[in-house]
């Protein structure tokens, strides 16, 4: 029973070049989605924190004003 075991998981336990290098793009893509969130919100999270005051416009806030 225990060499069954063990070959079950040694079968389980194997990852080929395929899934490796999906694993690997799953990972930078988290990480360049990440940064560019934080990039694009950057100055709202700040606010949030109480690091910037509520007075100073934005960069979204100023694009609107001058849609309109």
């Amino acid at each position: 029973m225990e060499n069954i075991t063990l070959s079950l998981l040694n079968i389980f336990l194997y990852i080929d070049p395929g899934t490796g290098s999906i694993i690997l793009q799953a990972i930078i893509a988290s990480v360049v989605g990440a940064a560019f969130f934080i990039r694009l919100f950057w100055h709202r999270i700040l606010r949030v924190f109480g690091v910037k005051k509520e007075t100073e416009p934005d960069l979204a806030d100023e694009q609107e004003e001058d849609e309109k």
